[in-house]
């Protein structure tokens, strides 16, 4: 059997796009361990060294060069936008070998050539969904056309695949038309990394990684942080991940709090790897993840969530989603809506008696390899396969 994975993914940046594609591979391989089973890749990034043709943790991959550049016209970003997914159509049809194509994400324009290519070719076609954005979180707004393009997808180009992989309940729901559809989330990829923490009685420490300001509330949380450190009478600090301290002088200016206040519990790294963000959770006491009730929340399942656990590092945050299936408060979680620090200060020193902190360290990973490795997956996932 030859599948071939494609979409808006980019090896090897290691972002949540590629881990989830890849862990989808792993559970493939997973299930069916006796059999041959060619697993390609085409993402989106751009070509390495001219060639389009390159490995990647043992699968050969075909880069598309899909996204656009910085081009000044408006025009040729529009163009690139709508039909973004062609090179990949056209490179498909000279490339006609795969018995399984598994989209992940695709856009309107892709979801159209794929489906007449499938039924052209007597190929299956697996879409593999893991979003619902909010038009304003995208470029132009709610009334721009990335946030048209976003709802033609999902109102009507996605009921039109048979086969479907939801990241979430609310997708699952929501596509209850398909004849062949499962829920699989973000699965883990690779070994804990080595912890390096600090002693909980001395210092806390705590990690975000991401965007804040659209998916993510992180301003809740530093408000917190100076009350925190009175009260614990303990070193506190923030290390963020993926964004500058201007962003972050940006988003308080923007809540009207200044910097001054609160530089002295953060730490920015601006953009870092998959594995640097990994030994962040790794010299964690917690992660935060905080998100508000809105749809993209209840759709998606945020990976870091999943790294977080697999490396040990409890979650603080409100629990939105899928999430909450597997949280647990003082277990491997601690719920917080934001709001009250009080609350999350008494939690706090509830976990630091008798090696709580230990506890929930290795809770964490448990839930991790419980709930969210392959093999959790593989017999359910085998039977979607075969209904294909």
């Amino acid at each position: 059997m030859k599948i071939l994975f494609t979409g808006a993914f980019r090896f090897p940046e290691g972002d949540a796009a590629a881990y989830r594609v890849m862990g989808l591979a792993e559970l493939v391989k997973y299930c069916h361990h006796e059999e041959k089973v060619e697993i390609n890749f085409a993402g989106w990034e751009a070509s390495y060294n001219g060639s389009i043709e390159y490995e990647y943790t043992g699968h050969v991959c075909f880069s598309q060069d899909e996204f656009r550049r910085n081009s000044k016209n408006v025009f040729s970003r529009i163009w690139g936008f709508i039909f973004r997914g062609r090179n990949t159509l056209e490179w498909l049809n000279d490339n006609n070998r795969y018995d399984v194509i598994v989209a992940y994400n695709p856009p309107v324009f892709f979801c159209i050539g794929l489906l007449l290519f499938a039924r052209r070719k007597n190929r299956k076609l697996i879409l593999d969904t893991t979003e619902w954005y909010q038009g304003a979180h995208l470029p132009g707004g709610k009334f721009g056309i990335a946030s048209l393009e976003n709802w033609l997808r999902m109102r009507v180009a996605y009921h039109f695949f048979r086969n479907k992989i939801c990241i979430s309940h609310f997708l699952y729901n929501n596509f209850n038309s398909a004849k062949n559809r499962i829920i699989i989330p973000p699965l883990i990829l690779g070994g804990n990394t080595q912890s390096s923490r600090a002693n909980y009685d001395l210092e806390i420490r705590f990690a975000y990684a991401g965007q804040p300001g659209k998916k993510d509330l992180l301003i809740p949380f530093i408000e917190s942080l100076p009350v925190m450190q009175q009260n614990l009478k303990r070193k506190i600090i923030l290390e963020i991940a993926g964004v500058t301290i201007s962003d972050i002088d940006k988003l308080l200016r923007e809540a009207n709090l200044s910097i001054e206040k609160y530089r002295p519990y953060l730490v920015c790294h601006g953009r870092i790897s998959k594995s640097e963000v990994c030994r962040l959770y790794a010299r964690s006491h917690f992660s935060v993840l905080l998100r508000s009730r809105e749809r993209y929340a209840y759709a998606g399942f945020p990976t870091k969530a999943i790294e977080s656990w697999q490396n040990g590092c409890p979650i603080i945050g409100n629990m939105i989603g899928d999430v909450q299936l597997y949280a647990k408060n003082l277990i491997n979680s601690i719920y917080w809506d934001g709001a009250n620090s009080n609350m999350l200060i008494e939690s706090l020193q509830l976990i630091g008696e008798g090696g709580g902190h230990d506890i929930m360290v290795k809770n964490s990973e448990e839930t991790a390899q419980t709930f969210f490795s392959p093999s959790s997956f593989s017999e359910e996932f085998a039977l979607f396969l075969e209904k294909l």
